[in-house]
């Protein structure tokens, strides 16, 4: 038997964002252990499109595309099985319609999107045969071993299309038999250097375990695994770590898991079993698994973890109650400085637009998002609700209709057949149709969700400064950010809404981000950091890797993690930002010699150019001023 294994196109467009699919890579080893017989081939579409060729096709017209050429070159097969999450499922489905029509394949879809509308799609797709349900390893070998005669009743967690009435029909959930964390991996049935050729920063996936056991309203992950903790041996885990290390020395590795530090004492062995091991790595865990904990959190540093993803979902009490997730918001800045201190660089994430929400709800998770990517979080997201099918939130809005929900294109292939698919199915597709909000709160809509989103990564200093010392609502930019002509319009709501002085301080830590984030978007030409003095009596010239800032008041009142002043001091700021090849460091300068390398950056500065030393406070401190700007490339000599 011939089995074809898909991974569609998802909504990563950027070689950056690849990374192989585990999940593949965990069935098609569960198919080799349980049926040497069965030949099964991996089609990674993402992978496929980071081909120049195939990057100038529409994603639906190259999924096609790609399933032309592997049917060409392997098929044809007897069973494909396609997967999907919930913001690519609409793909998979267009695409086994397009298996179907083409090849006369039979179809099998799974994963976590799948198993909870798995008797919809029987019903309301025909080209689909088959669907499996949670962990999808058994059910997928007793299936092809059902295509070789057996009775499909015997197949777990299967619902199927029964022959003669065409009635969806669903077998019990799977009780026992291998899953997913007794499969021993095949890892060569992917290629591993061609996905860091394509993405040298491609993270190593290595399966930690699945399930959680908490139960929180808009999560389907803990349903998917009922709610089943599960976790491998740390030395099983540290083991494939160490293998693919050995192959791809300087990889860095994530282990895959939805609350890895759930048990204490698993994680304390798995960290005693990595130490010493010079392994890079990050997890996901709760906050309160880790509040108070330094102990734990300094084990993590030393066996290696670089970065740790927390769920805290919302900054309101209220709210936390209402969705089950129950984590007392005021730990959450004390947790983060104590992460950040122990160098875990944390991952935070928040959702907006819960049923219950009110304008002060969504402030309060604003303003903690925006506090905690100033003190040091590696990143913080902040993502719309999309009720989930087989949540409990989405249960309690099950009908979708034009007064409790609006149509939110999916961010790729939302041509006019697929939205057609998706209002024709809106029980199948329930992730497009976001809840409007209720009368008396601010407009929200989910692309002013992504827009904010947009701010916390490039501008988060200045937000951060204009919800905390004016104390401006959040809420009240939501409008602006939900309009089209968006950012004309931010600027001048928050100039309507501030005063002159407030509103000259933001402005101007505004520019120094946009400054920075111009650099960032430059980076890959940068010149090699200097190291040979810099010779005062020739002629010089500023870097094309150095940028010169003049702000109006004094930026490094406000650019820390610090309390923010609540008036602005007198003063300003100089500034030489240089992109190093390593980082983008500043340098404040003096008055003098700021003239000076502005002079340098419109035509090679001569001797004569140079600030007088009195005005630096000597000549050795003239000399020591520029070879610290040498240092870091901002100046050479012509």
């Amino acid at each position: 038997m011939k089995v074809l294994l898909i991974n569609p196109m998802l909504a990563m467009l950027s070689n950056r964002d690849l990374e192989y699919p585990l999940h593949l890579v965990y069935l098609a080893s569960g198919l080799k252990e349980a049926s040497p017989g069965t030949e099964t081939t991996i089609l990674d579409i993402p992978f496929e499109y980071c081909d120049k060729k195939m990057r100038r096709l529409p994603p639906a017209k190259a999924q096609e595309r790609c399933v032309d050429s592997v049917f060409r070159k392997r098929g044809p097969f007897d069973l494909v099985g396609l997967g999907g999450f919930c913001d690519n499922f609409h793909l998979s489905v267009r695409l086994a319609e397009y298996i179907k029509r083409r090849y006369g394949s039979r179809i099998v879809m799974g994963g976590p999107h799948a198993t909870f509308v798995a008797e919809n799609i029987i019903r309301d797709f025909p080209f689909v045969d088959f669907v499996i349900r949670n962990d999808g390893i058994t059910p997928l070998t007793r299936l092809c071993a059902a295509l070789n005669g057996l009775d499909f009743r015997e197949v777990p967690s299967l619902t199927y299309r029964e022959p003669g009435s065409g009635a969806a029909r669903s077998t019990p959930t799977q009780s026992s038999g291998p899953d997913v964390t007794t499969i021993e991996p095949d890892y060569g049935l992917v290629d591993f250097g061609g996905y860091r050729r394509i993405n040298p920063a491609c993270l190593m996936l290595v399966l930690a375990g699945t399930g959680c056991p908490y139960k929180c309203s808009y999560c389907s992950t803990s349903l998917m695994w009922e709610r089943k903790y599960r976790v491998l041996p740390p030395a099983v885990i540290a083991g494939r770590m160490q293998s693919l290390a050995a192959k791809f020395p300087g990889a860095r590795f994530s282990l895959v898991h939805d609350n890895l530090l759930c048990d204490r004492e698993f994680a304390v062995k798995l960290c005693s079993e990595l130490e010493g091991k010079a392994l890079s790595w990050g997890a996901s865990g709760r906050l309160e698994h880790l509040f108070g904990d330094r102990g734990l959190m300094d084990g993590m540093k030393k066996a290696g973890c670089i970065g740790l993803f927390v769920g805290i979902e919302s900054g309101s009490r209220r709210i936390q109650h209402s969705i089950g997730k129950n984590v007392d918001v005021k730990k959450v800045l004390p947790l983060a400085s104590d992460l950040i201190a122990s160098g875990l660089n944390p991952v935070f994430s928040f959702i907006l637009g819960f049923p219950q929400e009110s304008d002060s709800d969504r402030n309060a998770s604003v303003r903690l998002a925006f506090r905690l990517r100033v003190m040091g979080a590696e990143r913080v997201n902040i993502l719309h609700l999309f009720p989930l099918p087989g949540t409990e939130i989405a249960e309690r809005t099950r009908k979708v209709s034009a007064k409790n929900s609006y149509y939110t294109p999916p961010l790729i292939a939302s041509d006019g057949k697929t939205r057609g698919m998706i209002h024709g199915h809106p029980e199948i597709f329930r992730q497009f149709w976001a809840l409007k909000d209720r009368p008396g709160r601010s407009l929200l809509l989910p692309h002013a969700t992504w827009r904010l989103q947009e701010l916390a990564v490039g501008h988060y200093r200045s937000f951060n400064y204009l919800f905390s010392v004016p104390g401006l609502p959040p809420a009240a930019v939501f409008p602006v950010l939900s309009g089209r002509a968006w950012k004309p319009g931010l600027t001048a709501c928050i100039r309507k809404k501030l005063k002159p002085s407030e509103f000259l301080v933001f402005r101007e830590i505004f520019r120094y981000e946009k400054l920075l984030l111009k650099m960032v978007k430059a980076r890959g030409t940068a010149a090699p950091r200097k190291s040979r003095p810099f010779d005062v009596g020739r002629p010089y010239r500023l870097s094309g890797k150095a940028f010169l800032l003049e702000s109006r008041i004094r930026l490094s009142d406000y650019l820390g993690p610090g309390p923010l002043p609540e008036r602005p001091r007198p003063g300003r700021t100089l500034l030489c930002l240089v992109d190093t090849g390593e980082d983008i460091e500043s340098f404040e300068l003096e008055p003098r010699l700021f003239k000076a390398l502005k002079a340098a950056k419109r035509r090679p500065a001569r001797p004569g150019d140079m600030p007088r030393e009195e005005g630096l406070g000597g000549k050795e401190d003239l000399i020591r001023h520029l070879n610290d700007l040498a240092d870091m490339g901002a100046i050479s000599n012509v």
